[in-house]
């Protein structure tokens, strides 16, 4: 998720001082950088994007709510709802994605809402990719989108998109 919070910063910021401020509303609850503030999970992250104006969300339908339990360090247990596209839905419909959408990948695994996140982009041929921060290349990597939602063995997705510049520009 860091990776995709300092690119949607940059992508928001005119100069240094808007890029630390606008990470700071984007990775922190109320601006404020404490560990208790940060938007640890990203069904939390995103809600708060969507609150904050800072994304808006992508629906593909149909979509579905699924309902998840978190449990992570000292965070406490509790239930998150989440609107999803289906991995069928999500694939049938790429043609509406933009280049520099957020993607959340939903997790399998018992409390964790989300497994990985990732941009969208498109490859010279125009293929769908997905720019994400690689455990396993250790770097910043392409890779088929199709390819990815197969061997991670996807079932849901989110996608936002972030706000025109212009209009978070106007909030100042």
């Amino acid at each position: 998720m860091t990776f995709c919070e300092v690119v949607l910063a940059a992508a928001l910021a005119r100069d240094l001082a808007e890029f630390e401020t606008s990470l700071r509303r984007i990775r922190y609850q109320h601006g404020e950088v404490k560990w208790e503030e940060r938007n640890h999970y990203f069904a939390d992250w995103s809600r708060r994007a969507v609150e904050n104006r800072v994304c808006r969300p992508v629906m593909m339908e149909p979509s579905v709510t699924i309902e998840k339990r978190v449990n992570w360090r000292n965070l406490g247990k509790r239930r998150v709802s989440l609107t999803v596209i289906p991995r069928a839905t999500f694939l049938a419909n790429t043609n509406l994605l933009a280049g520099g959408d957020l993607l959340g990948f939903v997790s399998r695994r018992p409390n964790l809402d989300f497994f990985h996140t990732g941009l969208v982009a498109f490859g010279k041929g125009g293929e769908l990719m997905l720019r994400h921060a690689s455990r396993r290349r250790g770097r910043i990597a392409d890779e088929r989108m199709d390819t990815f939602v197969a061997s991670s063995r996807v079932r849901y997705v989110t996608v936002l998109r972030a706000v025109e510049v212009a209009a978070i520009a106007g909030d100042r």
